[in-house]
């Protein structure tokens, strides 16, 4: 079982947005490729391309 978090009308808005949009991230290739970028520029993982 899930414990919902009582939200005010604002907050859900925010998160309800959240959840839509994240769904969908990891199905586009320009999603991906930041991603690794962000993870080079943090210095958590080298990659060359």
């Amino acid at each position: 079982m899930v414990n919902q978090l009582d939200l005010n009308d604002y907050k859900q808005g925010i998160v309800d947005l959240y959840n839509r949009r994240s769904q969908t991230y990891d199905d586009s290739e320009w999603h991906v490729q930041i991603c690794y970028r962000l993870l080079e520029y943090s210095q958590v993982i080298g990659l060359t391309h």
